[in-house]
């Protein structure tokens, strides 16, 4: 075979190659119900970034390929061979450089000592929270999220949400983000609002992303110090049994292996990711708004189209519901209750009930449901069992059997059950949130969530005190 033959099959192998990478798109469906970035209206991220490296390298060899060359002697080559290293190592180097010098001077987000962790103390941020998809391509057609909000975060001399460190407190919080308050300003959060209208002193332990490890360990360093004769611990349904949760964090800190300190966590890959991800996320993101036949069950984005939805409808409020939070209430019963998510948080609590029952403290359990669960009895009546099912399909093919309208109610409330049942064993007081968040949000007297959020707005907030201050105190 001739040289050009060469280069001519070469060259359409190359094409080939790339036509079939450029064709077929990712499962576009099960990127937007994960909230993963898509590049083109198209391909994943991952795709779009081996399509760049592909395209470029594709590039290279074609040029290399075809543009004539002037002979050269041998030591010309070596160096040309050695300007070509020289070049790559000085790229690397100064990417090294770059990554080194902004981890050094990146403001750590939590400092942390051991199982507790707090942010920053002493800082006050402020914000304006805008409720819009993650992702440019976040869903087939966007509805309007919670209107713009303003607010304030502040934290004390300890680096957690309040205005300073009291010598006593009367009520100690634990929890994670709803405890903490998320998109909120510091007057916002129902720990606040219910405190105050009991007319007494209350303290936030409570950190985003925590877990019952977490809230034992601030409890124990920072809580009982305060003397309070009130515990108000937040178990959210999502962080709290998630068996992965323990894993990592039994041992008192999470294992991070070379590769995800390196690579992972480099500054430098993250502003790169950033870049093709606004740069070429925006790039077909509303094909599809004006498309009616995603509505059909043949639409390979049917599993997303009633996304997100009203409720209730005409009321203008929209919830966009995570894949990953539904599919955690499809596990069994049994197998729930063994799980390693159930069995520790339910070990840490009853040693949580002991620590307070020691020092006189009362403590009370606050059940905060997932969006999910609060949404499940609307997204039955609203959506279709068969586009359900399609929509939980992208992730699993376990699914209660028969898959009714009857057999997902009765698996959604399971979480709540068995945690209810091991408190009312344990005697520990035990206040559930979900009935509440599921009147408000069927009548709607006001959104309970944010639409592209999983967080509580300021109108649930404000529920949530209320109702507190009925149920726990009576009044």
């Amino acid at each position: 075979m001739t040289q050009k033959k060469q280069r001519v099959l070469i060259t359409v192998l190359i094409l080939i190659g790339m036509s079939v990478l450029f064709l077929f798109p990712t499962m576009m469906a099960f990127n937007i119900a994960l909230q993963r970035p898509m590049v083109l209206g198209r391909y994943s991220l991952g795709r779009g970034i081996a399509m760049i490296i592909a395209t470029l390298a594709a590039i290279g060899v074609l040029l290399g390929l075809w543009i004539p060359r002037k002979a050269k002697t041998p030591e010309q080559k070596r160096q040309t061979v050695f300007k070509i290293i020289a070049l790559t190592v000085s790229i690397l180097l100064a990417l090294v450089f770059v990554d080194v010098a902004m981890r050094m001077t990146e403001t750590p987000r939590y400092l942390r000592d051991g199982l507790c962790y707090h942010r920053q103390p002493n800082l006050l941020l402020d914000r304006i929270y805008v409720d819009v998809p993650r992702i440019k391509f976040g869903y087939p057609r966007t509805a309007p999220g919670y209107p713009d909000r303003p607010y304030r975060l502040t934290t004390d001399a300890q680096g957690f949400r309040n205005a300073s460190v009291p010598e006593q407190a009367d009520i100690v919080v634990l929890g994670d983000s709803f405890a903490e308050g998320s998109n909120l300003s510091d007057a916002d959060m129902w720990w606040l609002k219910f405190a105050n209208a009991q007319g007494k002193s209350v303290y936030n332990l409570s950190i985003s992303g925590a877990n019952l490890l977490t809230y034992q360990a601030h409890l124990n360093k920072y809580g009982l110090k305060l003397k309070p004769k009130t515990v108000l611990c937040m178990v959210y349904e999502g962080n709290d049994f998630r068996s992965s949760t323990y894993r990592k964090r039994l041992e008192g800190a999470e294992k991070k292996s070379f590769g995800k300190i390196v690579f992972k966590k480099s500054p430098v890959r993250q502003l790169l990711k950033d870049w093709i991800r606004q740069g070429l996320g925006s790039i077909g993101a509303g094909r599809f708004k004006d498309d009616a036949s995603i509505d059909q069950p043949t639409h390979p984005l049917y599993p997303v189209a009633w996304l997100p939805m009203e409720s209730p409808v005409g009321s203008g409020h929209y919830y966009a519901i995570d894949l990953k939070r539904f599919i955690q209430h499809m596990t069994p019963r049994d197998v729930f209750q063994a799980s390693l998510g159930v069995t520790e948080p339910q070990r840490i609590l009853g040693e949580i009930r002991d620590t307070c029952e020691k020092n006189g403290i009362e403590l009370v359990v606050i059940y905060a449901p997932d969006k999910p669960a609060v949404l499940i009895d609307q997204m039955l009546k609203q959506v279709p069992i068969d586009q359900l099912k399609a929509f939980l399909e992208l992730k699993t093919d376990k699914l209660p059997e028969p898959f009714t309208k009857e057999t997902i109610a009765k698996q959604m409330g399971v979480h709540e059950s068995v945690f209810r049942d091991f408190c009312t064993q344990q005697n520990i007081r035990f206040v559930s949130l979900t009935d509440l968040l599921k009147r408000a949000t069927a009548d709607g007297t006001g959104p309970t969530y944010f639409t592209y959020d999983q967080h509580w707005t300021p109108e649930s907030n404000q529920f949530i005190a209320e109702y507190l201050n009925r149920t726990i105190t009576g009044k």
